[in-house]
């Protein structure tokens, strides 16, 4: 959806609401969990009935689905933004320092979502986030509504395999077991990012991490030499 083509008022207000609701539980997520959030209070505050409430949002675990998608659209694109549109290494290194940041905004949210995802017995699926929701959730960030959405695994395998094939040191590509080495590793890989972005906010908490962003830094850089990867 082109950025320049006229919103729906009707779209618009649902939207709008929507996003209102998540800025108020991001904010009453630095003083209690999402259990204790009531709902009530909060249609009250927001001046709409609370079954218009439950028509965006059927639980209040889908607050943060539609947080989740909006968020990662986000990281990608502001990541990309940073690095001049370069991806592979650099890339997932951008996003990631995002994440430091947000942590640090954010502390208890991002726990929230980790403790979600680790209660969830499948795969979680709520309010689908269209262009319209990106639009109007990052109004600074031209042109993030024409970008197809993503999800953090998807564009974490994008990237390692751009990283495999730029940055890897050369091998014979037509030895079956090198090739099966190359493909091992890149899951290998995936799966220690994918640990390091839901786990690291985990660890800052047990033991007390203060400087994230150079925690996550350092810890990257690790496993880029681990995978030799640079």
């Amino acid at each position: 959806m082109s950025t320049d083509k006229p919103i729906p008022l009707r779209q618009r207000n649902a939207v709008n609401l929507r996003l209102a609701v998540v800025d108020m539980v991001k904010d009453r997520l630095r003083e209690t969990t999402l259990d204790n959030i009531v709902i009530k209070p909060m249609c009250k505050e927001l001046g709409i009935a609370t079954a218009t409430f439950f028509n965006h949002f059927p639980q209040k675990t889908d607050i943060l689905i539609y947080f989740i998608e909006l968020w990662t659209a986000r990281l990608e694109f502001e990541a990309l933004e940073k690095t001049g549109g370069v991806k592979g290494t650099l890339l997932i290194e951008a996003m990631f320092s995002l994440l430091a940041d947000d942590i640090a905004e954010h502390p208890r949210l991002m726990l929230e979502i980790i403790a979600f995802i680790a209660r969830a017995d499948s795969r979680p699926s709520g309010p689908q986030v269209s262009a319209v929701d990106l639009q109007l959730a990052w109004p600074n960030l031209i042109g993030i509504a024409d970008r197809p959405s993503k999800e953090l695994g998807e564009v974490l395998r994008e990237n390692i395999e751009v990283a495999f094939e730029r940055e890897v040191k050369p091998v014979a590509k037509t030895n079956a077991a090198m090739k099966k080495l190359d493909s091992e590793n890149k899951r290998r890989l995936f799966e220690s990012l994918v640990s390091l972005f839901y786990g690291y906010p985990l660890a800052a908490k047990v033991i007390g991490i203060e400087n994230i962003s150079g925690g996550i830094h350092s810890q990257i850089q690790l496993l880029w030499r681990a995978f030799d990867v640079e």
